[in-house]
């Protein structure tokens, strides 16, 4: 059940909405700085891809763990406080990041990192589903979407600004997780309501949608590979650290340019057919980075369309997951969604580590096109097409906390559902997302 305070709302947006989404942008460049920063420094220190794997996927290790736990310290000390904590740990495990070169300290301050931005995920996004109604609900929700994906951009162009082997990229993005403290600790805008999400099983839950819950892992596990790794291969393959910025920005705007057509498809076509469509597709696009075909524009291309097509992945499947879901549990349904992806996302950088080692620096996408195709294959073993009746709208859905899936304005619909179905909730089918079964 969620608590939406509609005393003066356009007030509360106006105050609100513009500091949070400023946050995000800054703290997002940071995030996208701190990870390209990270790979292609041990890159040039010729550290072993299995440990780089090791190391970046301790991250999202981080964030799974911040993402079920550091509920309880938001709603001991208040939204505000925990954003300024979580924030200036963030600050300082970066800081630590330049004081020590041991690869095991930095293990520990990624999943330190991790955790941390998990916290201020789940207070930015409480913040949003406070703040917003049934009518202003989808712009609100495009807007922070837009912000997380232009933010983490921009954290890859920065990647220009100093020398990825220097302690000036450690400042720069210290700087920006100091900066995105800012806007939120000025804002005049009440703290968000308590946020209770439902119990689900997870092993009933991934029985009912298969191919949702699979398209969420393998989603995690190619990005988090991706993201993790393909630096590293833009420096075994010769690449400068420009054209690795830019290589890996072009793939995240990607992702942000396809989010509409995609949805377009997907509300007109069958989801699973289009899934298995895409997963084809990323069997395909990778050979361009495994034969080096064409010159460096090429490469640039490429990068946009794999990004664009690895992107909308995970809320297609979120999408096809909640077409199979009952009415009213659509909150519950992509809570562990997002889990599925955090799941693949820590898994997938240390099996596509194993595969550089191997195969050399191009194992990176012959485990991202192993991975596509085996998707692709069990698509097609459980394609079927969900009733019209059950067919959701698609919506661009962020890869953050559980209180994610509060934002889509389809949630509103939950909402209305329950107290339809019920007059007073019964305390004992609710829980915070700290006592969440999975």
């Amino acid at each position: 059940m969620v608590t939406i305070n509609l005393l003066n709302p356009g007030l509360q947006l106006t105050r609100t909405l513009p500091s949070i989404l400023i946050s995000v942008f800054l703290f997002m460049m940071a995030v996208g700085l701190l990870n390209i920063f990270l790979s292609v420094r041990m890159s040039l220190g010729a550290v072993n891809a299995q440990v780089i794997g090791i190391v970046m996927a301790s991250y999202f290790g981080g964030m799974m763990a911040g993402s079920l736990y550091a509920r309880t310290i938001v709603a001991r000390v208040g939204h505000i406080r925990s954003f300024t904590a979580f924030a200036a740990v963030a600050t300082i495990s970066v800081i630590l990041h330049g004081l020590f070169d041991s690869l095991a300290t930095w293990s520990v301050l990624r999943a330190l990192t991790g955790f941390s931005l998990a916290g201020m995920y789940l207070v930015i996004e409480s913040w949003l589903q406070e703040i917003a109604t049934q009518g202003d609900r989808g712009r609100l929700f495009s807007f922070y979407m837009i912000s997380n994906y232009l933010g983490m951009a921009a954290g890859q162009l920065m990647l220009n600004v100093g020398d990825p082997v220097g302690i000036e990229l450690v400042l720069v993005t210290a700087l920006l997780f100091a900066l995105c403290l800012i806007p939120i600790a000025l804002t005049r805008a009440t703290h968000p309501a308590q946020i209770e999400v439902h119990k689900i099983r997870f092993l009933d839950f991934m029985r009912r949608a298969p191919q949702g819950s699979l398209g969420s892992f393998s989603s995690g596990m190619i990005i988090g590979a991706y993201l993790t790794l393909a630096p590293a291969w833009g420096i075994q393959h010769g690449l400068s650290s420009a054209k690795i910025s830019l290589f890996m920005a072009l793939s995240i705007i990607g992702g942000l340019i396809l989010q509409w057509p995609i949805g377009k498809l997907s509300d007109r076509y069958d989801r699973g057919l289009l899934m298995l469509v895409l997963g084809l597709a990323m069997v395909v696009m990778p050979l361009s980075f495994i034969f080096n075909l064409g010159g460096p524009g090429l490469t640039l291309l490429s990068a946009l369309i794999f990004g664009g097509i690895a992107y909308s992945v995970y809320p297609l499947s979120v999408c096809h997951a909640n077409d199979q879901t009952p009415h009213g549990q659509f909150v519950m349904t992509t809570t562990v969604m997002l889990l599925l992806y955090g799941i693949g996302a820590a898994i997938g950088p240390l099996l596509a580590a194993l595969f550089m080692w191997l195969l050399g620096s191009s194992g990176l996408f012959v485990f991202i096109m192993i991975t596509a195709a085996l998707v692709a294959a069990f698509m097609w073993r459980w394609h079927d097409t969900a009733p019209d009746r059950h067919q959701t709208a698609f919506m661009a859905v962020p890869r953050t906390t559980p209180l994610a899936p509060e934002l889509d304005p389809r949630s509103e619909e939950d909402h209305l559902y329950e107290a339809d179905d019920t007059d007073e909730p019964d305390e004992q089918e609710t829980e915070t997302i700290q006592d969440l079964k999975i």
